[in-house]
């Protein structure tokens, strides 16, 4: 009998001990686990979303949409290899909003773009990345008029057969003094072909140059040099 009070002693000493090193374990695990918990919200700050890039003479537009996180408090914008940075606050409603930032001043070149969004406490988004291409002397030097192909006299007007041209033209804009000594100025969309020149003077001149559109949503229109033509 008193042999088994002596082992009923030690299996409760035994657990005892055991109940001492786990507890404190779990309590550790615990709360390890809510502080893993707390970190990992911050990778729930919406990134900047559908971003779109307009391109413009030494200039750059940046826009991007803001989904509904009402966590988001800010941004900062990078570019130049993270020489260059910019910050600013916003504003949340419950909706989407759209956040646009026009950059000046730029460098002409292609450039490469990092978007973080945050909350008032700090905690930042992923990255998101945009390239974009700002526009300046370069470009425009490079700029040609539309050709043409023939000018054909008819009775007192001029015909002008235009070659074709690439999406970047827009237009052309033409003027000149017509046989009554009036100035007549025209603008001639790209997908024009063939044009008139009213009561063009014999040995007249007409002067022109063509304007471009670099990328669809382009900030700036750009214009190539001014060219003579007498007929």
């Amino acid at each position: 009998m008193r042999t088994m009070k002596i082992r009923s002693l030690i299996h409760i000493a035994v657990l005892g001990i055991v109940a001492l090193i786990v507890i404190p374990g779990c309590e550790t695990m615990e709360d390890t686990y809510s502080q893993f918990s707390k970190v990992g919200e911050t990778l729930y700050i919406a990134k900047a979303d559908s971003i779109k890039v307009r391109g413009g003479n030494y200039r750059i537009e940046l826009s991007w949409l803001l989904l509904s996180d009402p966590k988001i408090h800010s941004y900062k914008v990078y570019w130049n290899n993270r020489r260059d940075s910019i910050a600013n606050s916003v504003v949340k409603t419950e909706g989407v909003d759209t956040v646009r930032l026009l950059l000046t001043n730029m460098r002409e070149d292609v450039h490469n773009f990092d978007i973080y969004t945050f909350d008032k406490h700090g905690n930042s988004s992923v990255r998101a990345s945009t390239v974009g291409r700002v526009y300046g002397d370069n470009y425009k030097g490079g700029l040609l008029n539309r050709t043409y192909k023939s000018l054909t006299r008819k009775g007192s007007d001029v015909i002008v057969q235009w070659s074709a041209s690439d999406n970047t033209v827009l237009h052309v804009e033409l003027n000149y003094l017509n046989s009554e000594n009036m100035m007549v100025s025209k603008r001639i969309p790209r997908s024009v072909e063939k044009d008139t020149l009213l009561k063009f003077p014999t040995g007249g001149t007409f002067n022109y140059r063509t304007a471009f559109l670099p990328e669809p949503a382009a900030l700036d229109i750009f214009y190539s040099s001014e060219r003579s033509v007498t007929f």
